[in-house]
């Protein structure tokens, strides 16, 4: 659950805002003596209530745009000519247009002592030209190669952190974005068929040069985001989805497990994703873009998340959805689905280190019944049931048809609140459709494009105000559409 009216119930003021419940929901109406026996009675209730004042404070208090006068010091091991700062500083220059920017070098160290001296914004962002004036600097910068670059702290506190691009143009940009404090993740919820949405507001957000530095994803967000971050263009992974769609029947027949606890075997699933190079091919560490995946310890109950070794096994837990695909075993943990207690990751992308997260929540509401039974992947297996004198199948899909739509229920809940802790929220309207309608790509996918778009505005305006980042040009982001 959660509570507003915080302020008032400690302070016994008047109430200090107004609040609107969009999802069935109990009220308590609970007074200040009642609330301070409460908290005596659970102390974990004044804890909660201590960690959500504090945030609100912190909120409050803290600018839309985060003051960083920072100073980085820019190296190139090996043969590559130094020209680069330059470019960095323009690619920098271009996307926070109100950034004050810098670019220094001074051979001679009172010279520079006294450039940087004359600095007084604490907006401001030095780049040293020189590798040898790294004493200087607050963190060190190094070209690794066309498409690679390594940032870390002058004084190496921390570990080095990698930043990636497809051609060397989006990596400069992502480093730009980077040192500017104006990175941005996305957190791909979990949802089943719903979840084909997220490659329609993926593909809005390239059409419109929106910028994407890291993906934390959950189930059916875990799949489209580890294609993402691998480097798979998103018109590619279009159309892969549209082609599996056409086949889905086959892939389920194939596919059903007649005598063991989960609707599928997982084995035709996973030979389906292996068809995509960078899931096949993959790894964790060598990622474009910073990323991780959700799953839920059966065990203990537990989040976990997923974050090395190869990509395709590395991922599989994070889409086990109990009853239709079996549990994965790593180790010593036993693991489903993510959407069990993670289903909209926002959080976990915000760890990767970005300033901006923008949520896609695909799951709606739960409708009085699907709305095409016999086009979802349970009304194929429902077909085969009914043919042939397998009564077990039949008894299971009669179960698994109330389990799931209990799921849909309480992950559309989750999902929402998981939600509102991003900048950013994408809502495609998918009460047409049913959790397990994969059939439905085309049209899933169109819905989620029409919902990015009509976010975008929106999106933007955030955008420039929390980071002070711009669109790029019509030009400029048809040019870069086609990468990360």
């Amino acid at each position: 659950g959660d509570w507003f009216g915080e302020l008032a119930l400690l302070s016994g003021g008047p109430r200090t805002a107004h609040a609107r419940v969009t999802i069935g929901s109990r009220l308590l109406r609970v007074s200040r003596a009642v609330w301070a026996e409460l908290s005596l009675r659970a102390p974990e209730l004044f804890a909660r209530l201590s960690t959500r004042l504090s945030d609100q404070l912190r909120a409050t208090n803290e600018p839309a745009r985060r003051a960083r006068h920072a100073v980085v010091a820019c190296a190139s091991p090996g043969a590559r000519a130094m020209e680069w700062p330059g470019e960095l500083a323009e690619s920098i220059r271009r996307q926070f247009p109100e950034r004050e920017v810098h670019l220094l070098a001074q051979r001679d160290r009172t010279e520079l002592e006294r450039a940087l001296a004359g600095i007084v914004s604490p907006d401001a962002l030095v780049l040293l030209a020189r590798e040898t004036d790294v004493a200087f600097a607050d963190r060190r910068l190094e070209w690794r190669g066309p498409c690679e670059w390594r940032l870390a702290p002058g004084h190496g506190a921390r570990p080095w952190e990698v930043i990636r691009g497809t051609s060397p143009a989006l990596a400069l940009d992502r480093v730009a974005r980077r040192l500017a404090g104006g990175s941005v993740g996305i957190a791909l919820g979990a949802g089943g068929a719903y979840g084909s949405a997220h490659l329609g507001m993926l593909r809005a957000f390239a059409a419109a040069g929106i910028p994407i530095d890291c993906v934390a994803g959950t189930s059916m967000g875990a799949i489209v985001g580890s294609a993402i971050a691998a480097g798979a263009p998103v018109s590619h992974l279009v159309a892969f989805a549209e082609a599996a769609a056409t086949r889905y029947r086959t892939l389920v027949l194939r596919d059903l497990n007649l005598r063991g606890p989960s609707l599928l075997k997982g084995t035709g699933v996973m030979r389906l994703l292996a068809e995509l190079d960078e899931l096949r091919e993959g790894s964790f560490e060598r990622l474009i873009l910073p990323f991780v995946a959700i799953a839920m310890d059966l065990r203990t109950g537990e989040e976990v998340v997923l974050d090395s070794g190869p990509l395709l096994e590395g991922i599989a837990p994070s889409f086990a959805m109990p009853g239709i695909l079996p549990n994965r075993v790593i180790g010593e943990r036993v693991m489903v689905d993510g959407a069990m207690v993670n289903p909209v990751p926002v959080v976990r992308a915000r760890e990767l280190g970005v300033d901006f997260v923008v949520a896609a929540q695909p799951i709606p509401p739960l409708q009085p019944l699907p709305a095409d039974e016999v086009g979802g992947l349970l009304g194929g297996a429902r077909w085969v049931a009914n043919l042939l004198p397998l009564g077990r199948l039949r008894h299971l899909m009669d179960g698994l048809d109330s389990s799931l739509r209990s799921f849909q229920s309480l992950w559309f809940r989750l999902a929402n609140a998981s939600a509102l802790g991003a900048e950013a929220i994408v809502r495609p309207d998918l009460r047409q459709f049913w959790f397990l309608q994969f059939g439905e790509a085309r049209r899933i996918i169109e819905v989620g494009e029409q919902a990015a778009e009509a976010a975008l505005p929106d999106l933007r305006r955030a955008l420039d105000e929390r980071l002070g980042w711009r669109a790029p040009s019509a030009r400029v982001a048809s040019a870069r559409a086609a990468g990360l």
